[in-house]
């Protein structure tokens, strides 16, 4: 069996043949927690909030000594503000956006076809599961990340 040739089957043509039976039984088991979460960009929360405190010290100076210099660069002082909203709202965006639950969204599966010395047909299945986010649970770099938490 370890010696066999294995050739790929149209997974369409295995259907045909055997029904999708076979595939449904012998596929393997999930092993991930439902709690999982994509790894926080703990990072751009942190600069969110360094920058808003930045930017409320800035106003709060401003309107302070307002009639030193607020009037006579007021263009810049919008410009400044529009541009660190912009900034920060980048930043809670992306940290948002990675904080996700991680879940299976689909599954591929490959069918291969080998043949043992009593003529025997054996089938081998692939299972590709995808993930949604980009942190898998069951590998080993997330798998050590989650023992350190």
């Amino acid at each position: 069996m370890a010696n066999s040739e294995w050739e790929k089957v149209e997974f369409q043509e295995f259907v045909n043949t055997c029904g999708i039976n076979h595939v449904v039984k012998n596929a393997p088991s999930l092993l991930y927690s439902k709690k999982d979460r994509e790894h926080k960009e703990i990072y751009s929360l942190i600069a969110f909030m360094i920058i808003a405190g930045s930017l409320s010290l800035y106003m709060s100076f401003i309107l302070i000594y307002a009639g030193l210099y607020f009037y006579s660069n007021m263009l810049l002082f919008i410009a400044l503000i529009i541009v660190v909203i912009i900034i920060e709202s980048l930043l809670l965006n992306y940290y948002l956006k990675t904080n996700i639950y991680i879940k299976p969204i689909e599954c591929w599966i490959e069918v291969y076809k080998g043949l043992s010395q009593n003529n025997f047909i054996f089938y081998c299945f692939s299972y590709y599961i995808v993930f949604s986010g980009k942190c898998q649970p069951n590998k080993a770099k997330n798998l050590i990340y989650k023992l350190y938490l």
